[in-house]
This record gives structure tokens, C-alpha cells and sequence, in this order.
């Protein structure tokens, strides 16, 4: 009896909800399996479902002897980052990674200056230079950062955008085809368009 109310009152299983997005298209890297990756006790993920989930999905692999991304369009990581000069062209790297089967992102450079509150970062996309100012926010990584890619990524014909979720320290950030994000809102609508 006990075992059928806790499973009324809380979400699906870990197993269920991979299952659910495996369906719609987001999935473990081929040398990851899901008993890898988990970080939380079984009963956290069924209180809040595809949540925890998918931030083990998109962050850093606890093994770190394994090579490559737990998942190849999630990202997840502590938004209170940005210290030093340096600290946007790693995370500019990271969205590289992301985009890398549409845009060469090269070139990377950032411009940090805390006495001036400035931010700014520059890259080549596809050999073209760009150049952005962003919102200085002392240690946090301004959010418009996916802004722009999403932008860039529309310009050159993706059907690809940035899509996040804001937990109040970790950032969780998507890139997903539209169709995958309306399915996503089904089954969790936490993320919003960058």
C-alpha cells in the first residue's frame, strides 16, 4: 500500500524520465550510462522530476578520467563564474563544443575588467569576426551570452536555439531543434528561450 501512494505522490522514475527523453531526442553520450551519472538519491529525482536529471546530464562528468560530455545539448554548470580575464573564453569553448556541427567558433577571446565594470567577448564564427559587449555582473556570467548565439545560430539557417533554466546558482542551458524544446515543455516547463 505504501509503495503505491509514494508512487502516486511522487514523478516517474530516473529510468522513465531518461526514457521520456531519449524519445525526444536527448540522450547520453555512447560511454555514459545512466548509473553514471546520477548524483542524487533515487526518491530526489522522482520529487522533481526531469529537474535533477537533467542537470546530471549536462554537467561535468564525475569520472575525470572519461573523456567527452556526459550529453551533447546540455550544459550545466555554477552561473557565479566569472573571476578573472579568461573566464568567458572558457565558457565561449564550451558553447563551441555545442555548436560545433553548424558554426566554427574560433578565435576566442575575452575582456574582462572589474574597476570598469566592462565585459566584453570576440570571436570568429565561420570566419567572420564578432564582437559583443555584455552585461557586467560582477561574478556571473551574463545570461545574453546564449542570447547571442541563439541569434547567431539563426542567422546561418539552424533551426537549433539556446534555451536555459536558472536554478538561482546553477545555470541549466538546452540546445534543442523548437520541436524538441515543445516536447521538453511537456514533460517539464522549466526552460525558456535564451
Amino acid at each position: 500500500m505504501l509503495k503505491w501512494l509514494e508512487r502516486t505522490i511522487l514523478g516517474p522514475t530516473v529510468n522513465e524520465q531518461y526514457s521520456k527523453l531519449e524519445e525526444i531526442g536527448i540522450r547520453l553520450n555512447g560511454n555514459y550510462k545512466l548509473a553514471d551519472i546520477l548524483h542524487f538519491p533515487v526518491k530526489d529525482y522522482q520529487a522533481k522530476p526531469y529537474l535533477l536529471l537533467l542537470m546530471d546530464m549536462g554537467s561535468e562528468p564525475k569520472d575525470s578520467d572519461r573523456e567527452g560530455v556526459i550529453c551533447d545539448q546540455l550544459w550545466c554548470f555554477d552561473r557565479e563564474c566569472i573571476e578573472d580575464q579568461g573566464d568567458y573564453s572558457l565558457k565561449l569553448n564550451r558553447i563551441g563544443e555545442l555548436i560545433k556541427d553548424e558554426l566554427e567558433l574560433t578565435d576566442i577571446s575575452d575582456d574582462i575588467d572589474f574597476e570598469a565594470e566592462r565585459a566584453s567577448v570576440s570571436f570568429r564564427i565561420d570566419g567572420r569576426a564578432c564582437k559583443y559587449d555584455l552585461n557586467f555582473e560582477y561574478d556571473w556570467l551574463d545570461i545574453n551570452l546564449f542570447k547571442i548565439f541563439s541569434m547567431l545560430l539563426e542567422q546561418h539557417g539552424s533551426n537549433r536555439r539556446f534555451y536555459y533554466f536558472d536554478t538561482g546558482n546553477n545555470l541549466l542551458v538546452a540546445l534543442l531543434h523548437r520541436e524538441q524544446w515543445n516536447s521538453l515543455k511537456e514533460l517539464t516547463p522549466i526552460f525558456q528561450p535564451a
